[in-house]
């Protein structure tokens, strides 16, 4: 078959990360043409390009400077109100058109169109009936629906034109069918696959830097307060030091060996605040932002345990990279996707999302209970294996497809 996968853009994120395990094993496993479309060139920002199996076929709908030079510098964080207006009003609706256009031609050519970040459904509403169209929705619906109904609105009318939904979760796709019972018999539910293989070969490559050597926990996630929770993490780490402070010490920068350092690897617009609330704990010595990683599987590898504070997520890739590295996991229960990631539970501690003394427990059961730890990784061991290429690709996929 000739599959045309649809994004918006191609840049550092989770659903980028998602799409480029979903592509190589496709090539790797099948023998189906893949297109990848990208709706916006953003030159050197798209960091994941060089991952990706050179049999995938990558196309632009808009690349000219003309029409991208400001969403390339809004993504930098160079935005300015003047240059944004004339984006919106002036260079939008030209690409717009174009993208209509060229998204048409590609469809035309392909059995089934894939949109991997469901953006595109006004653009494909009058592509030919011949031509299957799938999206993948990577958020839960419920909390989408909180955070902005008329967000919400329009992504399900967007629902209509597609013959199936992907969600990429079993709650998800509890919470899809009930919040939207007329779409029901569209809704399947697909677990995000990650190659074991690729991500040892990613895991041992060596690192130059001498961080890596120290003992650590490790996050991995977006600096962005209105998703993610970073806020909980390093309180919840401040409720540790201070618990192991030396009697008597009055300096924050003395603190027990037996707490591991805190890194952080990810970027955002709110580590500026992440950072000020890090220096008014006094935890600048303990705790690292090591900014954007490409290739965070080493440090994954070598980290005491993994930490993931989030107020909702999809299916945050990032826990099974860690699960299928044998890291022991401390994780929010947030919705959607650490509970069934960790088994509910058994392949990993799942903690109330926002309680930093749940967070702060949970992480010391760890590090001083061995056999704790040595269950919790036993299950996580057997519970891997649920999120491998071969089984999604070969069997769960295809039968969408």
């Amino acid at each position: 078959m000739k599959l045309l996968f649809l994004v918006s853009r191609f840049l550092d994120g989770g659903i980028d990360t998602v799409l480029v395990e979903y592509l190589n094993s496709l090539c790797r496993l099948t023998d189906h043409q893949i297109t990848l479309a990208i709706a916006i060139k953003h030159n050197e920002l798209e960091v994941y390009l060089s991952r990706l199996d050179r049999r995938v076929r990558v196309e632009y709908l808009i690349g000219g400077s003309k029409l991208t030079w400001y969403k390339i510098r809004a993504q930098k964080h160079q935005k300015s109100i003047i240059n944004g207006l004339y984006d919106e009003f002036i260079l939008n609706p030209i690409r717009r058109r174009r993208m209509q256009k060229r998204l048409a031609a590609l469809a035309a050519t392909n059995d089934v169109v894939i949109d991997f970040d469901c953006c595109h459904g006004s653009y494909l509403r009058n592509v030919d009936s011949h031509v299957r169209k799938l999206c993948f929705y990577h958020f839960s619906l419920v909390k989408e629906k909180e955070r902005s109904p008329r967000r919400f609105e329009r992504t399900i009318n967007k629902f209509a034109i597609y013959d199936n939904i992907v969600l990429i979760s079993d709650a998800m796709l509890e919470e899809a069918r009930s919040i939207c019972p007329q779409y029901a018999d569209k809704f399947v539910h697909i677990y995000n696959p990650i190659d074991a293989d690729e991500l040892r070969r990613r895991a041992d490559m060596p690192v130059d830097d001498e961080l890596i050597q120290r003992p650590y926990m490790l996050a991995v996630e977006r600096i962005e307060e209105s998703q993610k929770d970073i806020t909980t993490l390093v309180r919840a780490y401040k409720i540790l030091c201070d618990k192991h402070e030396p009697v008597g010490s009055s300096s924050a920068k003395v603190q027990t060996e037996s707490i591991p350092y805190l890194y952080i690897i990810g970027k955002g617009r709110d580590e500026a605040r992440i950072m000020a609330l890090i220096d008014s704990l006094q935890l600048g010595e303990r705790v690292r932002l090591l900014g954007f990683k490409t290739n965070p599987a080493p440090w994954i590898k070598n980290a005491r345990l993994m930490v993931h504070s989030s107020k909702f997520e999809g299916l945050p890739t990032v826990l099974i990279e860690a699960l299928l590295l044998g890291k022991t996991i401390v994780s929010s229960d947030c919705p959607t996707g650490p509970r069934e990631i960790l088994d509910y539970g058994r392949a990993g501690i799942l903690v109330e999302p926002g309680n930093a003394q749940a967070m702060a427990d949970a992480i010391e059961n760890v590090l001083s209970d061995t056999d704790l730890e040595r269950r919790i990784r036993r299950g996580a061991a057997e519970y891997g294996s649920n999120f491998l290429p071969s089984k999604i690709i070969e069997s769960e996929l295809s039968e969408v497809l």
